[in-house]
């Protein structure tokens, strides 16, 4: 894989300020905490039933299964965001929503050392055995891990996905500028998660 892939970004030079850093770590906070209620419902109130007016089936791989939230009204999905603004309740309710169900062997200490990428090292080394990006890079961190939460993350990446027949007319190259969040929860927020029921 040449190194290139992970040095040339059309948006070079991207600025963060302090203030827009703590709405984007907040925004994030918010995904989670709206991701961990739905969680809970599932188990609690669903019985890890899958609901198939709400969940569209997508695809499994091993003993996972993927499903996506369908676009329907009746499924309010407005989260409370500390410092709530319209715009950012807005966010979260036009963002979509995939729900993976099933297990997973092993700890979750090496899953997360699988899913944490903050440098650009990092990126092209899980990039050579996962192949799930054909270009990438780091446009700006927001939160880099810590000896004392070292799978806390959050960066603004961008990457362009490896899309079969991409070099004939066929089929468009697409890039796409996210945020990507990664961390356990402290246990404070998941049982405030689950009192504010």
């Amino acid at each position: 894989m040449p190194k290139d892939r992970f040095a040339v970004t059309p948006y070079s030079g991207l600025r963060v300020s302090e203030e827009e850093r703590k709405q984007l770590i907040e925004l994030a906070d918010a995904f989670v905490q709206d991701g961990y209620q739905k969680y809970e419902d599932f188990v609690v109130v669903d019985k890890r039933q899958i609901d198939d007016k709400r969940w569209k089936y997508v695809k499994s791989k091993g003993n996972q299964h993927a499903y996506a939230e369908r676009r329907l009204k009746e499924f309010d999905r407005k989260t409370a965001i500390p410092g709530n603004t319209a715009s950012a309740t807005q966010t979260l309710e036009n963002v979509p929503v995939v729900m993976s169900v099933g297990t997973l062997v092993g700890e979750l200490d090496d899953l997360m050392f699988g899913v944490v990428n903050p440098t650009l090292d990092t990126m092209r080394i899980k990039a050579s055995y996962v192949h799930d990006f054909d270009s990438a890079a780091i446009l700006h961190t927001l939160l880099e891990p810590t000896e004392d939460d070292p799978f806390r993350s959050l960066a603004i990446k961008w990457m362009t996905i490896d899309v079969p027949l991409q070099s004939t007319s066929i089929v468009k190259a697409r890039d796409f500028v996210f945020m990507e969040s990664t961390g356990i929860p402290p246990e404070e927020t998941l049982c405030a998660s689950s009192q504010s029921k």
